[in-house]
């Protein structure tokens, strides 16, 4: 009986251990494509590029350099942020590491995230609605955007959701010895 107890204990803590980590991996390449977006955003959309470059007196094109930088900043923080969470949640799940702190910046990080969704579907709801028939389809901007960028968030929503789980699995695992 204790053999199979045993055998069990060690299952369900490989299995909660690997998800925490394939969901640590997750979440430093979100932060990866969260980086390539912005960078692609400020090259092809307009809006984007009207305050990326402004137009000197003879006409020819200027960085301006306090957006470059406050996007260059974003930039860097936003994959500083994922990668921490990647690195810490590969570590716990590997048991390279017992503290748990991490979840405080993922709890943060979900609530952001979720948030922005929601932004995002009345965005969506508030472009649908003006729409007077389906021939001024073609009116609304950038909803092909704004909704593939919800089915991401609402993928990374969901691994974060995993890591937060599964981390508070792991953890009561490896506290109790048992199931």
């Amino acid at each position: 009986m204790e053999l199979l107890l045993s055998d069990s204990y060690r299952v369900k803590l490989r299995k909660y251990s690997k998800n925490v980590v394939i969901n640590g991996l997750g979440v430093i390449m979100f932060g990866a494509w969260s980086v390539i977006k912005i960078m692609l955003m400020c090259i092809y959309n307009p809006a984007y590029k009207a305050y990326l470059f402004r137009c000197d007196e003879n006409g020819l094109r200027e960085i301006n350099y306090p957006i470059l930088l406050g996007i260059t900043i974003l930039a860097v923080l936003i994959a500083g942020v994922h990668f921490y969470l990647g690195t810490r949640a590969i570590d716990y799940g590997r048991g390279r590491s017992e503290k748990k702190t991490y979840l405080f910046v993922v709890a943060i990080l979900l609530f952001l995230t979720v948030t922005s969704s929601i932004g995002s579907i009345i965005y969506i709801s508030q472009d649908i609605a003006d729409i007077a028939d389906i021939t001024d389809i073609m009116d609304i901007k950038y909803i092909d955007d704004t909704i593939v960028s919800t089915f991401t968030d609402a993928i990374f929503i969901s691994i974060l959701i995993d890591l937060f789980y599964s981390t508070i699995k792991v953890a009561n695992i490896r506290k109790s010895g048992s199931l």
